[in-house]
């Protein structure tokens, strides 16, 4: 069995697949050795991939050193079976590259949308001919709620759950409905432009802190909660051949 590991800036994602089939997932916001020790307790893991978007690349590393399994990381200049025309892939986010690993296995051929809204929103293409063209990066949900409260002196910091009508009655609302249904209007954008360009445009939609940003949509996307555990996974079956 593989374990992927992906971790965020906000928490980490621990999948365990048997082949294909994820069988197994944890979400931590703690330690992660303890998190990774349950795991190997119930599965009997041969090989794990990770990935992570924080600076602590050689304390990862030790961990799996207290573990008889083979571990590869996922970097943003790793060597995939697309073509890449990111200008400087060190500077690329793992997280992007194995969501567009996912997605290309899961949708192979096609023109691709992938949307990960986490810490940030990430918007990336993938044509059907020419691989992974590159993307962009917006503010994620709660980043938008905090800027708010930060920047301005009277502003209130205002949770993401709660009241929710089309237009704020108070500034409580009006923060809440001016940043999510922003959002949903700015990927709403994202997705009528790209299929102007390509009309087959197959959309996935991975992340969202609990929000459905895409129920409006005539046509909806491809909701894949485990997008980059899968790809982190295809990089294992890539690499055991």
């Amino acid at each position: 069995m593989n374990l992927t590991i992906d971790i965020g800036n906000t928490c980490t994602k621990l999948v365990v697949f048997d082949n294909d089939y994820p069988v197994h997932e944890t979400i931590c916001d703690g330690e992660l050795l303890p998190a990774i020790n349950a795991i190997v307790e119930k599965y009997p893991i041969s090989l794990c991939a990770w990935c992570s978007v924080r600076n602590n690349e050689s304390e990862t590393e030790e961990l799996f050193h207290h573990f008889p399994f083979r571990s590869r990381q996922l970097r943003g200049d790793t060597e995939v079976p697309l073509p890449v025309a990111y200008q400087n892939r060190k500077t690329l986010g793992a997280d992007r590259l194995a969501a567009v690993l996912g997605a290309t296995a899961l949708q192979p051929n096609e023109n691709l949308l992938i949307i990960d809204a986490g810490t940030c929103i990430t918007y990336d293409f993938v044509s059907a001919h020419h691989g992974y063209l590159g993307g962009n990066i917006s503010p994620g949900l709660d980043m938008r709620l905090k800027a708010l409260a930060h920047f301005t002196a009277k502003l209130p910091k205002v949770e993401a759950h709660g009241e929710l009508p089309e237009i704020g009655k108070n500034t409580e609302t009006a923060i809440r409905c001016g940043v999510i249904h922003g959002i949903a209007h700015e990927i709403e954008g994202y997705v009528d432009e790209m299929r102007l360009q390509h009309t087959d445009l197959k959309v996935f939609f991975t992340g969202g802190n609990g929000f459905d940003f895409t129920g409006r949509w005539a046509q909806q996307p491809i909701n894949e909660p485990l997008l980059v555990a899968r790809g982190l996974n295809r990089l294992l079956s890539l690499t055991s051949r």
